[in-house]
Order: structure tokens, then sequence, then C-alpha cells
């Protein structure tokens, strides 16, 4: 009986073979697991919601996030309000992968957003922003482009802003993303060192930063070398701001007063510059494996006697030295040098103006 049914049954599928292939594809429809477009789509509302909470883990938790979002693409476009809130972050890498994210989102919608980076006191951020803006072709960014292409500090954010106005203009998206990746403007590691610009090809910083030779330390240095010297320790407020350098074991920032010493902050200190009794400048920095990075601080003392540190701006290569004349500042990198003219107000202390030149082109 067996037998006859199964004889039945397949003589059934051969006369209708068709059947059976439908039959086939709604098993497979019914086992199969979920498709990738329901998982990004998933995947996305997920992300969006873990952005509510990351914040309250680490930041790099939200960086994680931003990163993903901006990798799922137009399909992660539902998240671009929240996205583009972190544009406004004090964090400049939560700046800088957010403003990422919403050029490979398509967030058109964030257009003014983004353009309002392009003023960011980080060129990190700015860098990037060029880029996300390039990636929507906003064609009403060109003249915000043009003014950054003019004005800006860094030479590389100058170029960077001319090649997006003709990437816009010639309707080319992606005419950035080589270029981007392979100079010094991407934001999102460390500076690149080239050969000719590797800081330990020196001996000293003073011979990088002056040409001179260095001091003899047997007599004393005059009052040029003592100002071409990194100094980790100086008099300031009635204490001492001392600096540690521990290179891969990253340094601090202490101030030592009446035997106690305070933590300000944590990175290579590279040179402190006491400007009076109320105010300092501090350069932190590090180059290791081919990459560096760098960034000027200052240091004010409150009315209530506690200093305050906040960072002025990321700088384009690791600090060699700080310089001070009547004018302003000039730190000597080891790939450009940047002139720093200060400015007092009624709040306090800001950057009026910015330069940057290459003194090995320079001299060419």
């Amino acid at each position: 009986m067996i037998g006859m049914l199964s004889a039945l049954l397949l003589s059934g599928i051969l006369a209708h073979p068709q059947r059976l292939c439908r039959d086939v594809r709604s098993c497979e429809q019914l086992c199969a697991p979920p498709s990738t477009l329901a998982r990004v789509d998933a995947g996305s509302v997920i992300l969006e919601d873990q952005l509510d909470h990351a914040a309250a883990f680490a930041r790099n938790r939200t960086i994680e996030c931003l990163w993903h979002l901006g990798r799922l693409g137009e399909r992660a476009r539902s998240a671009q309000v929240r996205v583009a809130a972190y544009l406004e972050v004090q964090g400049w890498p939560l700046r800088v992968v957010a403003a990422w994210a919403l050029g490979r989102m398509h967030a058109d919608g964030q257009v003014v957003a983004l353009r309002a980076r392009l003023h960011d006191n980080e060129w990190q951020v700015v860098a990037q922003a060029v880029h996300s803006l390039v990636l929507l072709q906003d064609s009403s960014s060109i003249s915000s482009l043009r003014k950054l292409s003019e004005e800006h500090w860094y030479p590389a954010i100058r170029t960077l802003a001319s090649r997006g106005i003709r990437a816009i203009r010639s309707g080319r998206p992606h005419a950035l993303d080589a270029y981007f990746m392979s100079t010094p403007n991407r934001p999102v590691r460390d500076q690149y060192i080239s050969p000719d610009e590797n800081p330990f090809a020196h001996w000293f910083p003073w011979q990088a930063a002056t040409g001179t030779e260095p001091p003899d330390w047997f007599c004393e240095p005059t009052s040029e070398n003592q100002r071409s010297i990194g100094r980790n320790s100086v008099s300031w407020s009635g204490g001492r701001l001392m600096g540690a350098n521990r290179g891969e074991f990253v340094g601090a920032l202490y101030w030592l007063k009446h035997g106690k010493k305070h933590r300000l902050a944590s990175g290579n200190v590279v040179h402190i510059q006491s400007i009076d009794a109320r105010r300092a400048w501090v350069l932190t920095g590090y180059a290791h494996l081919g990459m560096q990075s760098g960034a000027l601080l200052e240091v004010d003392m409150t009315p209530y006697g506690k200093p305050h540190i906040r960072k002025l701006f990321n700088l384009p290569g690791d600090p060699i030295v700080l310089r001070t004349s009547s004018d302003g500042i000039t730190v000597h990198t080891s790939t450009v040098n940047v002139r720093v003219e200060p400015a007092m107000e009624r709040n306090g202390f800001i950057i009026r103006r910015v330069a940057c030149s290459n003194p090995r082109k320079s001299t060419q």
C-alpha cells in the first residue's frame, strides 16, 4: 500500500513540476532567516536607540554607534537628526565622526549643520565637514568653501576646500575620497610623518626650531637658547607648573603648590610657557609609529585660586617648541610653523588670528 501511494505521489509531482518549484520556494521563505535588508533596518533602529544610552557609558561607544550608522548609508537616514546633534558636543572626535556619518547617510537635511562646522576650531572637524558636503553635492556651500579656501590658517584645509569646489561643480561626489585618505587631512587618525619631516631625524628640538647648535651644558645657556629649549617646569601663580612626557605611556600636566601636586590634564607635555601670574600656555603632543598629534592648551587661574585648563586648538603635527614675541607666539611642529596672534577681551584670552607656514619649503 505504501509503495502504491509513493508511486502515485511521485507521478503527481512529475506531472506538475511547476507546483513542486512553488512549494519549494514557499518552504524556503518560511525557513530562511531574515533578509539582509530587514536586518539592516533593525540594526538602524537599534543603533539609534543606543545613541541615547551610549554617552552614559563611554565616548568610544558613542563613536562606534555613529560609525556604524554611517556605514549603513541611506538606510540610516532616519537617524540624521540624532547624529547631527553630535556636531555640537564638546569632544572633537565625536564631531568628526558625526560629520563623517552624515555624509555617508546622504543626510541632505543637515547641510546647514555641516556648513556651520566649516568654522570649527579643530581643523580635523573642518576637513570632515568639507568631505561630507562634497559627498552631498551641495552647491549652496560653494561660497562657504571658497571663503575657507582663501582664509583658513592650515594650507591642507585650503587645498581640500578648493578641490571640494571642483568636485561639486563637476558632479563627482567621490572625487575627494582618495585624496582625503592619502594625505595628512585625514581626521580619523593622527597625521602621517613623511621621511623628510620625521622629528626623530633631528638631534635636539632646538636644532629643528632654530637651526643652531645645542648649548654647552657646562656653561650658562644664553637667553636665546633658554627660549628655544622646551621647558617642562616653570614658576607660575605662587607654585610650579610641571609636565611629564612619558611617550606611549602618556604624560600629564601638574600644578605643585605648598607641597601638594594637582593633576590638571593628561598628555605628553612638550613645552610650558608662563605668560603672566594668571596665564600659561602648554604644548602637548606625541609622535609614534608614523603618526603624530599635538595641541595648544591654556591654563588660567580662576578668582577662587584654582587653575582651569582648556584646549585652544589641535596642531597639524607634533609640537617641538613654543616661542613668544611681543605680537604673538610661534609653535614649531615637525611639519609646519603655526603663528598665533592672541587678543584679550572682557571674557578672557581668545585667538585673533592663526597663520601657518612650512619653513622647509620657504627656504627652497
